[in-house]
């Protein structure tokens, strides 16, 4: 989080800043810090954009309000098991994208979500 002389907040990571492109390429899927790292890459897609960002821009937002990460796995499997529990386990009706990922399961647990 970079602050300026004017107050302004901002959140910066460049370590791997891209240029966006159209279409979307592949890319790696060892990507941000794992408390912060978005469904999407934590369930296999290689094709990503900047709602990625935006999905680690809100973990933050929520740790700095409450002081805690808010999916604060300590694994991959823990940290999807995490958002589940909070957001849902993804079905056809919520998700359908996410339940056509390489690293989605069909017998994960069926969490109902708290939110």
């Amino acid at each position: 989080v970079l602050v300026g002389h004017d107050g302004n907040l901002q959140i910066a990571d460049f370590g791997l800043a891209r240029v966006l492109a159209s279409p979307l390429r592949c890319y790696t899927l060892d990507i941000v810090t794992l408390w912060y790292r978005a469904p999407e890459i934590l369930l296999g897609a290689q094709r990503y954009g900047y709602e990625v960002d935006m999905w680690s821009v809100g973990c933050v937002i929520s740790e700095m309000a409450t002081g805690k990460p808010v999916f604060g796995g300590d694994s991959e499997i823990g940290t999807i098991f995490k958002i589940f529990a909070l957001l849902g386990t993804p079905n056809e009706n919520l998700w359908p994208e996410g339940t056509t990922l390489d690293h989605f399961k069909s017998r994960f647990p069926k969490f109902s979500g708290a939110g």
